[in-house]
């Protein structure tokens, strides 16, 4: 296992997946379950940055729950931070 550098760049690999099967369907349903499932379980805030050069932290998990980078974890959980 490696670890990644702290910031990850537009098109940068973030997560690799790696699935056999007998039938390709079946590797790409079972690569697809464990991305969804690495979704759901880990809290990853993204920072998206925009076109007129403003950026936000997005919370991915519904509920607002997790926590914001330390950089912005000034504020509530939930939402959008910036």
């Amino acid at each position: 296992m490696a670890l990644l550098p702290p910031r990850l760049e537009v098109g940068d690999v973030a997560v690799i997946v790696v699935a056999a099967s007998a039938h390709r369907e079946a590797a790409f349903d079972a690569c697809r379950f464990v991305i969804e499932e690495i979704k759901r379980r880990v809290p990853i805030w993204k920072r998206e940055w925009y076109a007129d050069g403003s950026a936000d932290w997005v919370n991915p998990a519904a509920a607002g729950t997790g926590n914001p980078p330390e950089e912005v974890a000034i504020g509530s959980a939930g939402g959008r931070h910036g």
